[in-house]
């Protein structure tokens, strides 16, 4: 590839790593975007002769003033200054590579690459702005020595001297200069790439030491989700509609190693809970209000009593941030332990709040989600609030059908039985369907959704079976609500967790049996979300990344830091030894792997050298006369120097004196001994002309003599 091609490429390529993550932000206007990718796709097409036109260049001046009087128009309507900004940023730089035509246009384009991706750091700092910050920082090295040489280069051939033909056009001379493909290496880019990598470094280890004053610096661009089917009232259909979606809400770490994960877990992720059955959806009426949980000293909460501190069941749970900010705890959790939050360089425990129902929700107001350990018992149970059971025995006004029902499925016996017998009547006689119909919806002829599914369709969601299982019991006078949350979790191998989509979102039902609540499903085991689904590993690994840039970039905070700093302590710090040990040997290895190191820095930096030696010395002078040449083109270079004519390093002496002819009044010498000398010193050094000692010490003399006056 030659240099110009390559660097209209590097040009190209860092104007779309750095511009892409803030126009796919969705801060930013729609045709503004696609004006960018236009003139983007113009940079590579347009020749760079079409770019030098007058007219094109007048007509970029124009578009820059058009631009600009239309967003000071946007501005005055009220539209954000700081998007405004953006945008003219990202068009200025979007014309800047459709009418790229010198190196200033390139270093134009590099500094408004960077202003992007600081725009870019602003509004979002996901995964996609983290790929262009390594990108950006690998290539900007090249792209600044490439455009340092572009820049050289034109400057030395745009004069027509330096044109093979002395009519030759400049421009000319200057694309046959950047036509060449020795100017850089591949060897030479990745040298330079690895400028970038060694800065990332840097980077990288500066992020990690630097005292951690918050998460929230780096909080924005991550918008909170909604919770379909979490909110204060529930429709039939809202975690339907959520069916199909492979929106991830929580990654469950597993805290016991285990080589043989199954693809995927069947567990219930308590999320709300609701009392109030209107006909169509259901309201949280009886939910007692939110209660500021007291601070735990070491910032972890006990559920069940006499629960050991230390186990090794449960999960380390990474949650997006939602709406509402619910706290999801499987059935069984018996302790919970949220991070702490890292506010103005001191660390303040997590607040957590509960209801009347046993929801848990927590504050968020970095917007970053929250991190929690959840340590489980071998049992399902959880915390059920503080509400009486009394508060959910509410019957709706309905038609007597479901109460008969009810009454003829379960007569008699304990409030266990009939529960169990009202559930496997609706596991057998019902039939689940993943999507319904929008009839199924709603009321129709004075019967509810609940008399429509068990009396005409017969088949339905996991809301319709969950809003029948407790309206049954209620008609028998068992206490019981309804509960939403997530049903299963996908293994991801590649990141080590599982995940939580919103697929898995699922209704059941809580009964008040024997003193206590229990949680109990009525749907077939076809709708509860258990099946395994196979995800391609493209997506497994995407959605590692992400896991693993949000859990250790943007919610690395001062905990994190103590706890590397405790493991490199852990690490460092001699193990016990048993009386009697004998110290040599661990001395004897350490000592030989410093000889080890030693040997091999020594042989690396020997060949170094050599290799440096053989690429900068001058080739050797096999021959008197090759000396000779030699010897008399240096006594020409010091005459030259003395009067001012000084050899650049990457000139031949061709060039040199080709240089001094444009200025032969000021040469000490003639242009034509220069010529001539110049001719028996490329003769004797290349050539293999013998050069006689007579007639180097006459043109010894003649370098030393005065010039003729004309």
């Amino acid at each position: 590839m030659s240099f110009a091609r390559l660097q209209q490429a590097l040009m190209l390529v860092l104007a779309l790593v750095s511009a892409l993550p803030i126009a796919l932000s969705q801060e930013l206007a729609g045709p503004v975007v696609f004006a960018f990718a236009l003139l983007w796709a113009l940079g590579i097409f347009l020749p760079v002769r079409h770019a030098r036109h007058p007219a094109l260049r007048r007509l970029v001046t124009g578009l820059v003033v058009l631009v600009a009087f239309v967003q000071v128009a946007r501005a005055a309507t009220g539209a954000p200054i700081a998007t405004l900004i953006i945008e003219y940023a990202l068009l200025l730089l979007g014309l800047k590579l459709a009418s790229r035509a010198a190196p200033a246009d390139d270093q134009h384009i590099l500094i408004l690459s960077f202003l992007a991706l600081i725009a870019a750091a602003i509004t979002r700092v996901d995964l996609l702005f983290a790929l262009s910050f390594i990108a950006f920082a690998l290539l900007v090295p090249v792209a600044l020595i490439s455009t340092h040489l572009a820049a050289e280069i034109t400057a030395r051939f745009a004069r027509p001297s330096r044109a093979a033909h002395p009519n030759a056009d400049a421009h000319t001379a200057v694309q046959r200069a950047l036509d060449s493909r020795r100017i850089l290496r591949p060897g030479q880019l990745l040298r330079f790439a690895g400028v970038g990598a060694l800065l990332l470094l840097f980077a990288g280890g500066t992020f990690l030491l630097f005292p951690r004053v918050g998460t929230q610096f780096l909080a924005p661009g991550i918008p909170a989700r909604h919770l379909p089917g979490f909110s204060e009232r529930l429709d039939i259909g809202d975690l339907t509609d959520e069916a199909p979606s492979q929106t991830p809400y929580l990654r469950l770490f597993p805290l016991t190693p285990d080589p043989d994960r199954p693809r995927r877990i069947a567990l219930r992720l308590r999320g709300a809970v609701y009392d109030t059955w209107d006909g169509t959806g259901w309201q949280q009426v009886h939910q007692g209000g939110y209660r500021r949980l007291p601070t735990s000293p070491k910032n972890r909460y006990v559920l069940q009593r006499g629960f050991p501190e230390a186990s090794g069941a449960g999960f380390d749970i990474l949650a997006e941030p939602t709406l509402p900010p619910l706290l999801l705890l499987p059935l069984g959790t018996a302790a919970i332990a949220p991070e702490p939050l890292q506010r103005k360089g001191r660390t303040e425990p997590r607040t957590l709040f509960v209801n009347g129902t046993g929801v848990f929700q927590y504050r968020d107001p970095d917007g970053v989600g929250i991190r929690y350990r959840v340590d489980t018992a071998d049992n399902e149970h959880f915390f059920a609030g503080f509400v009486p059971p009394s508060a959910f025995r509410q019957t709706p006004v309905q038609s007597p059908r479901v109460a008969q029902l009810a009454a003829r499925i379960a007569p008699d016996g304990t409030d266990a039985q009939k529960a169990a017998r009202i559930a496997q009547h609706l596991m057998t006689n019902y039939r689940y369907a993943l999507r319904i119909s929008d009839d199924m919806r709603i009321t129709a002829a004075g019967a509810d959704v609940v008399e429509r599914f068990l009396f005409d369709y017969r088949r339905g969601t996991c809301e319709h079976f969950a809003t029948s299982f407790v309206l049954m019991l209620r008609a028998v006078g068992i206490p019981a609500r309804l509960v939403t949350g997530f049903a299963s979790a996908d293994w991801n191998a590649l990141g080590g967790y599982y995940t939580v989509r919103a697929r898995s979102a699922h209704a059941w039902a809580e009964v008040y049996l024997d003193g206590r609540w229990h949680a109990m499903d009525p749907t077939p085991p076809a709708g509860r979300g258990t099946a395994s689904i196979q995800s391609h590993a493209w997506s497994q690994l995407l959605d590692a990344l992400q896991t693993h840039w949000r859990r250790h970039i943007i919610q690395y905070d001062f905990s994190a830091q103590q706890d590397i700093a405790r493991r490199l302590k852990k690490g460092f710090a001699a193990p016990p030894r048993p009386a009697g040990s004998d110290l040599r040997i661990p001395l004897k290895a350490l000592f030989a792997i410093g000889i080890l190191l030693a040997a091999l820095f020594a042989v690396r930096w020997h060949r170094r050298r050599t290799s440096t030696r053989s690429t900068t010395r001058p080739a050797t002078l096999s021959t008197p006369s090759q000396q000779r040449a030699l010897r008399l083109y240096q006594q020409l270079a010091r005459r030259l120097k003395n009067h001012g004519f000084v050899r650049h390093p990457a000139e031949t002496p061709a060039e040199f004196i080709a240089r001094i002819d444009d200025d032969a009044e000021l040469s000490p010498l003639t242009p034509a001994l220069l010529k001539e000398i110049l001719g028996i010193y490329e003769a004797a050094r290349f050539g293999g002309t013998p050069l006689d000692p007579a007639t180097y010490q006459a043109f010894l003399d003649a370098l030393h003599s005065p010039k003729p006056r004309p």
